[in-house]
């Protein structure tokens, strides 16, 4: 049985955390306190806030979780590195955003057989429209829950990857759509 004074705390708690649900007021990943900032990124062609204590990879990391060479050129990750966000813009035959998603979705499900897809949508950013799928990968290390996410940004694909560990994804799952959500071709009237 839960003492009075221990449910007080609780509830408090509960309360603080709903006050703290939009990426201006920042938002709670478990304990943590999230605030975010805009960064712009691939010389000011898109936006996207980000976590304020999301920083760099650092070139020795990037090269250990990502071995190739064509790694993304843009990957953020929280202190420990174990939750990162990767971003690419390539130029590539654009398709349907759908059509992209499941081509992706295809590839990597013959990559490797034991990647499980949960749930795929659309979503609508600032200005430009956005595909994504959820899946849970296997790793050395245990499992880790990823949204991979499309768009088109000035005729060109920007993918997107976050990933988490498995055990973290809930806590992470409202800021990571929000996130995508604040993605913005600078630039490009909103629609």
């Amino acid at each position: 049985m839960d003492f009075f004074d221990e449910c007080l705390v609780r509830k408090r708690l509960e309360a603080e955390k709903a006050e703290y649900n939009s990426l201006e007021t920042g938002m709670y990943a478990g304990e943590q306190l999230l605030t975010f900032c805009n960064k712009k990124l691939f010389e000011g062609r898109v936006s996207i806030y980000l976590p304020d204590s999301f920083i760099d990879m650092p070139l020795e990391w990037r090269r250990r979780k990502y071995p190739y060479e064509n790694r993304p050129p843009v990957i953020f990750m929280d202190e420990s590195g174990a939750v990162n966000l990767c971003l690419n813009l390539v130029s590539a035959k654009i398709g349907t955003l759908n059509e992209m998603l499941n081509g992706f979705m295809l590839v990597l499900k013959k990559m490797n057989p034991s990647n499980i897809f949960m749930d795929q949508d659309m979503l609508k950013a600032v200005n430009v429209d956005c595909a994504w799928c959820e899946m849970r990968v296997q790793n050395l290390d245990g499992s880790s829950s990823c949204i991979l996410f499309l768009s088109i940004v000035d005729h060109e694909l920007l993918l997107g990857t976050f990933s988490c560990p498995n055990a973290v994804k809930n806590e992470w799952k409202k800021i990571v759509f929000e996130m995508i959500k604040s993605i913005c071709e600078e630039g490009k009237n909103e629609s």
